[in-house]
C-alpha cells in the first residue's frame, strides 16, 4: 500500500516521464549515466581523477575545454 505522499511522488514521476516522451526525450537509467566518457576530454572537477569522468558529469557542467 502507498502512503499519500509516495502515491503523490508516483503520479509526478509518471507525468515527467510522459511529458519527456512527448517532447521525444528519455531518462537516463543510473547504469547509463555511471559509465566512464567513451572519449577523451578535459572536465575541470574536483571530483575525481583526470579522465575518470562520468557521463553524468556533463549534465552539470557548462561545457568541455
Amino acid at each position: 500500500m502507498f502512503s499519500n505522499l509516495q502515491l503523490r511522488d508516483l503520479i509526478a514521476g509518471r507525468k515527467l516521464k510522459q511529458a519527456l516522451k512527448e517532447f521525444g526525450y528519455e531518462l537516463l537509467e543510473v547504469e547509463r549515466i555511471n559509465k566512464l566518457l567513451p572519449f577523451q576530454a578535459k572536465i575541470l572537477t574536483l571530483y575525481c581523477e583526470p579522465g575518470d569522468y562520468l557521463i553524468m558529469m556533463l549534465f552539470f557542467i557548462g561545457g568541455l575545454i
